[in-house]
Order: C-alpha cells, then structure tokens, then sequence
C-alpha cells in the first residue's frame, strides 16, 4: 500500500516506522525541515518538505495513487483539511488525529462529510484505558484487551507484600483459569513453566478470561493477604454507608429480638413458645411454633407479653428504623 503520513512528530514517525517495517511505501511530510531531516535520518521512507494540507505538496507526494492518508499534526485543522483535500482525490482510507471532540461531536459536519474515515483521539483513547483499569478488580499497570475483547492481559507489578514471592508457579491454585504468560524480570521476557518462582521485582503479564475478570479478587486476596476490598454488587461499588446501615440493622434486629425472647420466658413461656412469638410478630407471620403454633392462639399470654409482641409487630409491619425514628429528639426538633 502506497500511505502518505502528514506529520513527522513522535506519533507520525513511530506510524511510519511500523507501516515501512511491513514493506508498505510511506511517504512522511513535514513542514519544519529541522524535524523533517531529523525523520529522514531514523527512518527507511521518502520525507517532503511542505504542508501537508497544500495541494501541491499532497500532488507532489503521488496522493492520486495514495492508498491512504494519516493527518497527525498538532494542529486539527490542519489534519481535518488533509483529510477533505484527500478525498477529493478519492483516497480510500482518511485517518486524522483530532484532539478537540467538538470536532467530533459537531452535529453540522459528519466524519462523512469532512472525509474521514477514522478518528484518533489521544484524551478518549487514555479516558478510555484509565476506565478499563478502574474496572478491575485487583491494581494493575496495564491492561490489554484481544480475542475481540474475550480475553484480558493484565500487567501486575510484584511488590514486598505479595504473598506469594519465591513462590513456584504451579504451588499457586487458582479456583478460576489464569495463565502467566509472561515474566518480565531485569530486561528479559521469560516465559515460565511451573517451576518458575515468582521474584520481587518481576512484572507478570496475566491472560484471563473476561467473564473471569470479576474472580480476580481471590488473585489480589493472594496478592494482598492483608488488603480491604471493597463488597461490589455485580460490577457496582457498595458504599461504607450501605453497609453500616444494613450491619446496624442486622444487629438491632438480632438485639430486640433477644430482648423480647427474655421478656417472653420471664412470663413462663418456654424458650421455643417464647422465641416463636418474637419471631412470629416481628417478622409478622402469623402463627409460631409451641403454645402459639396453627393451632394455637395468643390469648393465654399476660397483658406484658401482650404490649410486647404488639411493639414487636408494629417494628415489623412499619420498619424498625422507622419507628425509632419517632422516639429520636432530632427528628422533632426539625
């Protein structure tokens, strides 16, 4: 392919490095000549001298006969312009680079209409890496997406408090499959076997299924025997709030319910007549087990025991948050 590359800054040559390293024919324009010849001397392609939105210098560089045309200067404008100059000369494939997303976003031009095939955005495209990274379960310095997103490769640094350094690779058992791919160790790329033992310092390069992604938390438990990791729903966050909040009311339910029960069995009841009919008014169920089972009723109960399991339905039927909210100073004052 015949791919004209606009911009010889670092992301237009490292473009043209990689396109020439492919037998492609890469011709680099340039409109500072310092940079230009500095791209001429690192790199096996053709450089012009010119701005690379002028008609000119795009005829002088064989754009009729381009297969493709990259616009990645500085400057969106200028990479916008190259790109509708191109298509004028119904080049096949326009890339631009654009950093503004109003360009983008405008509802009054499309990529259609400005000749452009695909867009890169460096903010998006590191916005987009950094969400994919949050998204993990466990820290991670990269992580890496193939088999159409199916897979993961993950990058964990080995630091003091993992557990498992100087550790063989097949000592550690993961209920979940994980590969480790790769090691990277003191500039070399080691790819291990079982006997292979983790080392501090080592990067290791982890390849998971994505539906698997989520069960990596048992990987940072082993990382981080002693770390706190967040309770999630699915892929959300349960905050310190809700979890107070529903510890609290686990223990205040558990708390009325003994009280009540030990109010009941001073009136006679037995333990299991007594713990029925707490759990039966305050859970409001109806009939218990014992002396207050289906058959049964609770008309034998003293009138203590009476005002207590009616407490116990009126903190079961309106919530007991609810209730004792009544008896709050606060709430009255507001």
């Amino acid at each position: 392919m015949k791919i004209i590359i606009i911009g010889a800054g670092k992301v237009g040559c490292q473009i043209a490095k990689t396109l020439s390293s492919e037998s492609h024919d890469v011709i680099l324009i340039e409109k500072d000549n310092t940079v230009r010849q500095s791209a001429q001397n690192s790199l096996d392609v053709l450089t012009i001298l010119g701005k690379g939105a002028n008609v000119h210098t795009l005829e002088e560089s064989g754009i009729k006969q381009a297969d493709m045309l990259i616009a990645v200067t500085n400057s969106d404008k200028a990479n916008i312009l190259a790109c509708m100059t191109a298509k004028q000369y119904s080049v096949p494939k326009k890339v631009a680079r654009i950093r503004n997303i109003e360009y983008i976003h405008n509802n009054a031009l499309s990529r259609e209409q400005l000749g452009i095939d695909f867009v890169i955005n460096p903010e998006i495209a590191t916005a987009k890496q950094i969400v994919k990274l949050l998204k993990s379960p466990i820290n991670v310095a990269q992580a890496e997406s193939f088999a159409g997103g199916k897979m993961q490769l993950l990058e964990l640094k080995i630091e003091e408090d993992f557990s498992f350094i100087n550790q063989r690779l097949k000592d550690i058992k993961f209920e979940y499959p994980i590969l480790v791919a790769a090691i990277f160790r003191k500039d070399k790329i080691i790819i291990p076997d079982g006997e292979e033992k983790i080392v501090l310092g080592d990067n290791l390069y982890v390849l998971i299924e994505k539906d698997n992604l989520l069960h990596l938390k048992e990987f940072y438990k082993l990382i981080h025997p002693q770390a706190v990791t967040p309770i999630r729903l699915g892929d959300k966050v349960i905050s310190e709030d809700v979890i107070r909040n529903i510890t609290g009311f686990f223990f205040l339910y558990i708390l009325i319910f003994v009280i009540c029960t030990f109010i009941m069995s001073l009136l006679r009841l037995d333990i299991l007549s007594a713990m029925a009919s707490v759990a039966a008014t305050l859970g409001n169920v109806g009939p218990g087990l014992g002396l207050v089972g289906p058959a049964q009723n609770y008309a034998f109960i003293p009138p203590l025991g009476k005002i207590t399991l009616i407490l116990c339905m009126l903190l079961g039927r309106l919530e007991i948050y609810t209730v004792l909210i009544l008896v709050v100073p606060e709430f009255w004052r507001k």
